[in-house]
């Protein structure tokens, strides 16, 4: 069984998404949903009115959407931020896992 070993706000961490940050490994969307949620709620809360962290699964689903679902998506956000936070990956298969993060 894959034991939990985090459960913060949106962001569940498993066991094995915890290896994952041992050298050699890559890390997963899943850290990363993790890494910017306490991003958002510990390290820059007095930020929120500056700063907004997008989720893997949010930026997955602006990519995998047409121009207009992605602009209505992104207008229901009610978006003021000055600085905007998304994970970028370079997989250019859109329905196939994998590429890097950076």
């Amino acid at each position: 069984m894959d034991e939990i070993i985090v459960n913060y706000h949106d962001s569940l961490l498993r066991k094995s998404d915890v290896r994952l940050l041992e050298p050699g490994n890559w890390i997963n969307d899943k850290i990363i949903g993790f890494m910017f949620q306490y991003f958002e709620f510990e390290l820059f809360q007095n930020c929120s009115d500056s700063v907004k962290f997008f989720d893997p699964d949010l930026v997955q689903l602006l990519k995998l959407s047409s121009d207009q679902d992605a602009g209505s998506i992104l207008q229901s956000l009610h978006l003021h931020q000055r600085f905007l936070f998304l994970p970028v990956n370079d997989n250019g298969a859109l329905m196939t896992p994998g590429g890097q993060h950076w």
